[in-house]
């Protein structure tokens, strides 16, 4: 009994290391030839960056000296380029541009060989080619808004694609100058100085991913710039003259919201005599203004200065705009924004024989 146990023993040892070392040569039979030579160094670390009709290969150099050159393969080894690469150092980057290739994916077997025509065990790495499909399919970035600002413009953006990394925008300057500026992804207003009027080019830049070696772009679009939008609403036309220093029959005060050119307000000689006329408008509630545009028939140059007053109650005045000058027979008045229900233009006259005529009194909020 004794001896079959110690024979059992050692059949069940023995059985193990034969399955152990089969494992093992299972294991390594990819590493050595069939008549023993061993394969030499691998790529190692090996990355790809796609790129427009190439792509990029690159592999950190191993410590095997005898490592000569390498061979990389594609198309199932239909095509293939032979590298170079004794001259590179232990842990040296080696890069392979592979150009010409269609718009695909593909598959690429990397072999490192030795002047004696021993290879490594193949690397397997993919990558992609980009071309005309992927850029035609491409979809430029739109702007919302393109509106001049004086000289310059103001273009509001849409959101950006996520795989676009910028636009770019070309326009001329006042002096026929060409500019070209880049617009990131995250910014969505743009300020063009001392833009030409006429028409801005732009396109948007992609990459399909991180590592791509190449810039792709849509076909130039081409954006007029809009014109601004003005509310041209007279807020006193056909609004009631509450108050005036004086009129004449001839030219009565309510002539002044009444639209109409040939019409004017005239004040009496008698209300001349301290050198000053007016007229109140109510606009029929608060309303927010900045500009007043007088239009005069007879004498404006009579007048040495005017105010234009607002309030809420007609009876407490702020100052809206003040000049001490002859207004033209046409006076566009600009001022900042305020808000009031009752605007008066206060006019002082170079003498009391000042005869002076106007026929409209235009308010706008632009």
């Amino acid at each position: 009994m004794k001896t079959n146990l110690i024979f059992s023993t050692l059949f069940l040892l023995a059985t193990c290391c034969f399955i152990s070392c089969s494992k093992m040569d299972a294991t390594y039979k990819d590493l050595v030839k069939p008549n023993g030579i061993n394969y030499i160094g691998r790529a190692d670390s090996v990355k790809t960056y796609s790129g427009r009709n190439r792509i990029k290969i690159t592999w950190i150099k191993g410590t095997d000296p005898k490592i000569n050159q390498a061979c990389i393969y594609w198309n199932n080894k239909a095509d293939s380029i032979m590298v170079p690469i004794g001259e590179y150092k232990t842990n040296d980057t080696i890069s392979v541009i592979i150009d010409g290739l269609p718009e695909s994916s593909y598959t690429f077997y990397i072999y490192t060989l030795d002047t004696q025509g021993n290879t490594s065990i193949r690397v397997d790495a993919m990558g992609n080619s980009y071309g005309e499909a992927y850029e035609s399919a491409l979809l430029i970035r739109p702007i919302e808004t393109a509106v001049p600002m004086d000289q310059d413009a103001v273009i509001t953006w849409f959101s950006a694609d996520k795989t676009e990394i910028g636009a770019e925008l070309l326009y001329k300057d006042i002096s026929n100058n060409e500019h070209q500026i880049y617009i990131p992804t995250d910014s969505m207003v743009t300020t063009l100085k001392n833009v030409k009027a006429g028409t801005i080019r732009y396109r948007s830049l992609f990459r399909p991913d991180t590592l791509c070696l190449d810039t792709f772009y849509t076909a130039y679009d081409f954006v007029k710039l809009e014109e601004p939008v003005i509310d041209d609403v007279n807020l006193a036309l056909g609004q009631k003259v509450v108050d005036k220093s004086s009129d004449a029959s001839a030219g009565r005060a309510t002539n002044v919201t009444d639209g109409d050119y040939t019409s004017m307000w005239q004040p009496l000689s008698g209300d001349r005599a301290d050198l000053n006329t007016f007229v109140t408008i109510d606009l029929g509630s608060s309303q927010s203004f900045n500009e007043v545009d007088l239009f005069y028939t007879k004498g404006a140059e009579q007048l040495t200065g005017y105010d234009i007053l607002y309030s809420d109650d007609n009876a407490t005045w702020e100052t809206a705009y003040s000049s001490s000058q002859a207004p033209g027979s046409t006076e566009k008045i600009i001022f900042p924004e305020v808000s009031g229900r009752y605007i008066k233009l206060s006019q002082t006259l170079s003498s009391s024989g000042a005869n002076v005529n106007l026929s409209e009194f235009e308010v706008y909020n632009r």
